[in-house]
Parts: C-alpha cells; structure tokens; sequence
C-alpha cells in the first residue's frame, strides 16, 4: 500500500516540474513576442476648456483617432467628461482592454453606454 502513495507522491512532483518548465517557456516566449496594440487617441485642444462653453470651442483628433469614430460621438463623450481628455483616454484604453476584437466605433459608444449607466443611480 505505500508503494503506491510513494508512487503517486512522485507522479505529482514529476508532473509539476514539468508544469513550471511549462509555464517558464510560455512566460519568456511571451516576452519575445513584439506588443502590437492599437494606437493611443490623444485629442488636442487648441484652448483651455472654461466653463459650458467648451462645446463651441475648436477641437482637433489627431490621426491615431480617425478610425470612422463620428465627431457627434466625440462631443458626445467630451460633454460627459466635462471635456476631461485624461479621462476620456482612460476610459476608452481600458474598454479597448477588455474588448479588442472591436471597432473604434463601438469602443466610444460603449464608454458612453457605461457612463450613462453609472450615472442613473
């Protein structure tokens, strides 16, 4: 009988060695692989936002945001913000995080979704 607890001992030693071989060469082909990711939106604002009037006041997107994303989309989450762009920038690297397979349109829009939604209390 405890040859075969000392044969199961180690079985499992033999089999989490060769786990942690495992995970050790996924973990450094993992940092071989060269990071391809989205380009950042960063938004200039040609004058220091000031009170409700930032809506009227010029906004440019650089190209890196141009991905068929609507100016009203634009405003739309700039409002929310308060025409915070750290803020906005935040929120959508991390909704582009969590869904990467989608369009930059759906991105802003979803980050418009969640705002709302966090809002309604």
């Amino acid at each position: 009988m405890i040859e075969v607890f000392v044969f199961l001992f180690w079985a499992f030693i033999f089999c989490a060695g060769f786990y942690s071989i495992f995970l050790l060469i996924r973990a450094i082909d993992n940092q071989r692989k060269p990071q391809t990711g989205k380009p950042t939106l960063y938004v200039h604002i040609s004058q220091p936002l000031q009170g409700k009037n930032f809506k009227q006041q010029k906004q440019t997107v650089l190209p890196a945001a141009k991905q068929s994303v609507t100016g009203k989309v634009q405003n739309q989450l700039l409002t929310l913000v308060n025409g915070d762009m750290k803020t906005a920038n935040r929120l959508l690297e991390y909704t582009r995080r969590k869904n990467p397979l989608q369009s930059e349109q759906w991105i802003w829009e979803k980050v418009i979704h969640d705002l709302k939604r966090d809002r309604r209390t």
